[in-house]
Formats: C-alpha cells, sequence, structure tokens
C-alpha cells in the first residue's frame, strides 16, 4: 500500500531512483524516535505551516547478494563443477528490510538553506546508515567510544558521523527526546542530534559553513556544549554536482508554491535563488 509520503512504489532504495530516501535504519523503533524528535523540531521551527508530519517512517525491502551463497561454486569431486573456476561467483539473494526517513512533499522543502540540505540527504540516491548505540559503545579507532571524549574528558560525542564509504552515524542511546509541550531547549536530543549530523557532516554545506548555522536555526546546543567528534565530509560521500542538481529541480516542486510555479511557467524555478553549494 502507498502512503501519501511514499515515491519508487515502496522500493525506493535504488541507486538510479532521485526519489529514493536515503538515511537509513535497521531498526524501525530507532527510525521512529528519531522522526518524532524531528516532527517536534521543524513543527516549532516552522509554526506557520499547516501539516500534521514533516516526516514519516517508510518500510523498503529490497533484494541483495548473499555472499555466504555462491551459487556456481566448483568442487574439488565433482568435475562438473571445475568450469565454474573461470566463471564469475554467482550468489543467491535475500531479502533486507531497513526503515526510511521520508519528507512530506506538502512542505515547501526549498524553504532555507538548512531544509534544502536535509531534503538533498533524505531524497537522494546516496545511502546514510544511521543506528543508536549504547552509551559507551565503541564505535570506531577515531572517535572511542560515544558518550565518551577519545582525550578522556566528560562530555563526549553523543553523536558521530565518518565520511568513509560507509557512511555511518552513530547516535547515543542517552540522548534526550524533544518535549512536544515546551520550547525547544539547547539539549542534545535523538532528532536534534540526527539532524546536525546528516546535515553538518554529510552534505556540501557542512564544508561552506559549518555547523553554527544550523544549530541557531534549530536551537540546538552551541560553544562548548555543542562540541563533539563529528567526522569532516570529504569528497568520499559520492556527491557531485548532477546528483545536486536533480534534487534540486525535485525540491523546488515540493509545497503548494513550487507546484503553482512549476506549472504556469517553467521558468519560474529561477526565481529561487540556487543554493550555495550549486556551481554558477
Amino acid at each position: 500500500m502507498l502512503t501519501p509520503y511514499q515515491f519508487a512504489s515502496n522500493t525506493p532504495i535504488q541507486a538510479i531512483d532521485l526519489d529514493g530516501l536515503e538515511a537509513i535504519f535497521g531498526s524501525q523503533k530507532d527510525a521512529e524516535i528519531v522522526v518524532r524528535d524531528l516532527n517536534v523540531i521543524y513543527s516549532k521551527t516552522y509554526p506557520k505551516v499547516n501539516i500534521d508530519n514533516f516526516f514519516s517512517v517508510e518500510k523498503s525491502v529490497r533484494k541483495v547478494s548473499d555472499k555466504s551463497q555462491r551459487i556456481n561454486e566448483w568442487r574439488v569431486k565433482d568435475p562438473t563443477t571445475w568450469t565454474n573456476v573461470f566463471k564469475d561467483p554467482v550468489y543467491a539473494t535475500k531479502e533486507v528490510t531497513k526503515f526510511i526517513i521520508s519528507p512530506n512533499p506538502e512542505f515547501n522543502w526549498d524553504t532555507d538553506q538548512y531544509t534544502q540540505a536535509f531534503y538533498d540527504v533524505l531524497s537522494g540516491p546516496i545511502p546514510f546508515p544511521v543506528e543508536i548505540v549504547p552509551e559507551n559503545s565503541h564505535i570506531s579507532r577515531y572517535a572511542g567510544k560515544i558518550g565518551v571524549d577519545p582525550s578522556g574528558k566528560k562530555g563526549g560525542a553523543r553523536g558521530y558521523s565518518i565520511e568513509d564509504g560507509s557512511r555511518l552515524t552513530w547516535l547515543s542511546s542517552n540522548l534526550n527526546t524533544v518535549d512536544p509541550e515546551g520550547p525547544l531547549k539547547r539539549v542534545w536530543t535523538f532528532g536534534g542530534t540526527a539532524l546536525h549530523e546528516l546535515v553538518i557532516h554529510h552534505h556540501p554545506i557542512g564544508d561552506i559553513e559549518g555547523s553554527g548555522g544550523l544549530d541557531e536555526k534549530y536551537n540546538l546546543p552551541t560553544g562548548r556544549m555543542g562540541a563533539h567528534n563529528g567526522a569532516v565530509l570529504k569528497k568520499t560521500q559520492g556527491w557531485n554536482q548532477e546528483i545536486l542538481r536533480s534534487l534540486h529541480k525535485k525540491r523546488i516542486n515540493t509545497g503548494a508554491l513550487g507546484e503553482i510555479e512549476g506549472k504556469i511557467d517553467e521558468k519560474a524555478n529561477d526565481k529561487r535563488a540556487s543554493p550555495k553549494w550549486l556551481d554558477d
């Protein structure tokens, strides 16, 4: 069954589909915790937008190669399989279920540079796995244990991203949740930390302006409160101008304003300022 937010006929995680939604969770519970926070953060940051939810959790099932089961294997005692030595390996497939954050197309994701960047991360063809891990989990030789600064000082990273081919983001299980009733407080929450990590450490905007603007926009911790060991964006992330321009064309048609402009005048897209990360 398709939902109002769903793209690609319930099979969104495909590298050739720019509508694929690419903040990926292995756990539905983890995804729902982060999305709940994000919806509260966005509803308080953009209070004049009259929509129920800015984000939803979508289930994606895809088939992948199972490297533990080679179909055309060869065996020394079976001469009929010997020719397989010269063939490329063929593996069996298995179904993998993931959960993704889907941006609501009823919202105008071209609203500001931060909604633009987050839309790119969530809607692009590049996968960004996210996982909530227990406090003090050893996550990498660079970051040491999450929640503990590698230098041994207290108050270390509550979230951590790595910029290699895996593009992983870890969130501490001891993060706070956003209070839906009160004002946004400057504390690290599941949604706020995920927003910071995915936008600042996994999108070109992080190289352009750092984290100060985004953290102020969404009332996230700043200064010493915001210091943590996040990865710095590098070219290995996979972004290029072709991908970014394709996402820009889709993004400017989100929300009622974008839909109207796109139907009335094909050149209306030019009326909106191009993001800083697009070449002139």
